[in-house]
């Protein structure tokens, strides 16, 4: 009776050492961005906006794409989304992006308004490893 448990209980030994659980972790981009432009304040028609978002990941992995956008806050409607292609080529793991828009109607903004400065970064497949930051502003003449 000895030798068949001993059997049984080195076969089950050898099936669990012989699967191969994957305990590596897949490749993580813990992708950030950071808003250095525009900060909370209020903004004045006629001001030029100043947008400086710094994205990176932090285990040195390629940022592949990226958005900035405004919108308004209730309504949701888009007045500036850039850059006009989202996927970068080769940038490394770290890129700035900067623009400046003056702040007219003409532009869509509208007085007495509240807007979010949205900056988004992921990898090839849109939402994998998705990181997004956000800063709320006001417009006011």
């Amino acid at each position: 009776m000895k030798i068949p448990s001993l059997l049984f209980l080195s076969l089950t030994g050898l099936i669990f050492l012989g699967c191969d659980y994957d305990t590596a972790a897949p490749n993580t981009f813990e992708y950030h961005a950071h808003i250095h432009a525009p900060d909370a304040e209020t903004k004045h028609f006629g001001d030029t906006l100043h947008i400086e978002v710094e994205f990176e990941s932090h285990t040195a992995m390629n940022v592949d794409h990226v958005n900035v956008r405004i919108y308004e806050a209730v309504s949701g409607t888009e007045v500036y989304n850039k850059p006009d292609n989202a996927h970068l080529h080769g940038v490394g793991s770290f890129y700035v992006f900067e623009d400046e828009l003056v702040l007219l109607t003409a532009n869509g903004f509208m007085d007495q308004t509240q807007y979010v400065l949205a900056a988004r970064v992921w990898t090839h497949a849109n939402g994998l490893e998705e990181a997004i930051e956000e800063v709320s502003f006001r417009v006011t003449e």
